[in-house]
């Protein structure tokens, strides 16, 4: 028994240790605040999907939530082996419950995946940042009636790195795009691999950019969309070449800025530039799969928002928002497009806007039971539609 001594001692430091950790999260989260949200008019049903995070300040420590419009969960509720390694996202959490053979080993989702009803496609980035090794995808791929699962690789020839910035699946192919630096450009690319065939039937530069002559560099990105992994016909690139200038400390500052938008038709494979400068129309924000969100400051602090139909081609209602002028600096002014609807957080209240018809479909406002200092609640934005 003796020489078991120091594992016994070990365990019971590690028992006492989670012990004292779960009694002490249990004790300081009886007090945090729960929320909910509390209707005003409209369509209850548009708001049924969308999550939101914050943070209530309480002496000066700021416990930050995560709020579903029904549930509020705090990060110090999180489980020992959850603060350890870390939480996932509940899309994420959803798809390891559906499929978890296929979810084994997978990579952080975000920009590399596609969820539709017909299959689901995870793209994993392989390379290292060294520069010795060539750029290689690893691709896996779930019919989700026949339960089919494929794996394969593509090598990105000429690339140390690429970065995966979106996945779509249409026609029994799987759409892959990637940007990455060769020599003094900034390319993006696109692969198209046929499942049935299991071979690449298309792998070509969609776009291309050269450095500024002098200090400077030029960027290819994606424009922000509400859900990444929907299954989407377009895609909106904006294209920046940034020149810079050396100060007096011999630093270096933004010294002019050129951006070009482009969309891309992923059906038809049809790149086409938009001929829609910042100057006129303000900085475009936004991009919903429909409507093209520029944002245009305007008198009074107040924030138009020009929809912009990628199809039709053409501009629709103007939407002018009002931030709150509360001077409280926990209350914050966010929105997030879905589904063709704006949705607007200002400060606690929340509401929702048709795009289409610049309506005002829903009003609500975040509560809370209980005798809580609503000026210690910070949301910060609406971070998920599930």
């Amino acid at each position: 028994m003796r020489k078991y001594w120091k594992v016994v001692a070990i365990l019971a430091l590690i028992v006492v240790g989670v012990s004292t950790y779960l009694v002490q999260t249990a004790l300081a989260s009886q007090d945090l605040p729960r929320f909910e949200i509390e209707h005003k008019n409209g369509d209850e049903s548009v708001v049924e999907d969308v999550s939101f995070s914050g943070a209530y300040v309480q002496h000066n420590i700021q416990n930050v939530f995560r709020f579903d419009g029904e549930e509020t969960e705090y990060s110090i509720e999180s489980s020992f082996i959850e603060e350890m390694i870390g939480s996932k996202g509940p899309v994420e959490e959803e798809l390891i419950e559906k499929y978890r053979d296929f979810m084994r080993g997978k990579p952080y989702l975000y920009n590399n995946f596609y969820n539709g009803d017909d299959a689901l496609v995870i793209v994993e980035e392989d390379w290292n940042y060294t520069g010795q090794s060539r750029a290689k995808l690893n691709v896996s791929y779930l019919n989700k009636e026949t339960e089919k699962e494929l794996e394969t690789v593509i090598n990105v020839e000429n690339a140390h790195y690429a970065n995966v910035i979106e996945v779509q699946y249409m026609d029994g192919r799987i759409h892959i795009y990637v940007n990455y630096a060769e020599q003094e450009s900034r390319i993006l690319r696109e692969f198209i691999y046929d499942v049935e065939g299991e071979a690449i039937v298309s792998d070509k530069k969609i776009l291309e950019t050269k450095e500024p002559e002098g200090q400077g560099f030029t960027e290819i990105n994606k424009l922000t969309e509400s859900v990444t992994y929907q299954p989407t016909q377009f895609m909106v690139i904006r294209a920046t070449d940034v020149l810079l200038e050396e100060g007096l400390n011999g630093d270096f500052h933004e010294k002019e800025r050129d951006e070009g938008l482009y969309r891309y038709d992923i059906k038809n494979g049809e790149l086409s530039e938009l001929d829609l400068p910042s100057e006129e129309y303000g900085h475009a924000n936004r991009f919903d799969g429909k409507y093209l969100y520029f944002e245009q400051p305007t008198e009074g602090e107040q924030l138009l928002i020009k929809p912009y139909d990628i199809v039709e081609e053409k501009f629709i209602n103007d939407i002018e928002l009002h931030p709150s002028g509360q001077k409280n600096h926990q209350m914050t002014f966010s929105y997030e497009v879905y589904d063709q609807k704006l949705y607007v957080l200002n400060g606690l209240n929340l509401k929702v806007i048709d795009v289409a018809t610049g309506e005002t479909i829903y009003e609500g406002e975040i509560v809370t039971k209980g005798n809580v200092d609503l000026d210690q609640v910070r949301l910060d934005t609406i971070i998920n539609f599930d």
